[in-house]
């Protein structure tokens, strides 16, 4: 479906579903759009996380994508992140460009940390579409020292990128080392991707006796212990 034609039926969707809530709805988005170029930070800031909020409603607008990445660039911090959140989204509700993808691959060396980790969904978001760079993944492994959610949302990319083709060697210890993870969330998740892994061909040896711990302890959750099983079959 072409893009004008995309956009067109999401807003014939939206009017229906929305009448004059919609219309209103929709004017303001066109404003926020144009805030994208104020001179004032803060409302560049504020418009693009408000555009990214619409956004998780359905409700988009093409004439924002080139302004938001034009805000990968800028020099407020808030507006990075924001865009990066509000192009991550885009891409979830199917609006993604190839020429975006070095944009938000550039992120990921950002000097401030949190526009590292925000860049994460939106790059996830465009492996999800098969838009994909191989050197995310190496780069997301620096993520997996985060917090208790960056390690999350960062496995999902992982995965995400590992379900695309992408994967990376250098990821397999720090996965190996998350099994050991307190947060049970955590340890599926890096099951999941070692699965993906594993069926790439990419295997750690030293996640032998790991998952055989997770495969043996009942307290553990039913699907971890299951995949922690087909693990240890394929190694054999």
């Amino acid at each position: 479906m072409k893009d004008e034609e995309r956009e067109t039926k999401k807003g014939e969707e939206n009017s229906e579903d929305g009448g004059e809530e919609g219309d209103d709805d929709r004017a303001a988005l066109k404003l926020l759009v144009q805030l994208l170029e104020s001179e004032n930070d803060e409302e560049r800031s504020n418009a693009a996380e408000a555009i990214a909020d619409y956004a998780v409603g359905g409700l988009t607008d093409q004439s924002a994508l080139p302004k938001l990445v034009k805000l990968l660039d800028d020099p407020s911090q808030n507006a990075r992140i924001n865009a990066a959140l509000a192009l991550s989204n885009y891409a979830n509700q199917g609006f993604v460009e190839q020429s975006i993808l070095p944009k938000l691959v550039k992120l990921l060396e950002d000097p401030q940390e949190e526009i590292r980790v925000f860049s994460v969904p939106a790059l996830s978001a465009y492996a999800s579409k098969g838009l994909t760079d191989p050197s995310v993944p190496s780069k997301l492994v620096k993520l997996l020292e985060g917090d208790e959610e960056v390690r999350l949302f960062t496995l999902a990319a992982i995965k995400s990128y590992a379900t695309a083709g992408q994967v990376d060697r250098v990821a397999l210890p720090k996965l190996v080392e998350l099994l050991d993870d307190e947060n049970e969330m955590i340890r599926l998740q890096a099951l999941q991707v070692l699965r993906e892994y594993t069926s790439r061909g990419l295997t750690d040896s030293s996640a032998l006796p790991k998952l055989a711990k997770l495969a043996e302890d009942e307290y553990q959750d039913d699907e971890i212990r299951s995949i922690a099983t087909e693990l240890l079959k394929t190694a054999k």
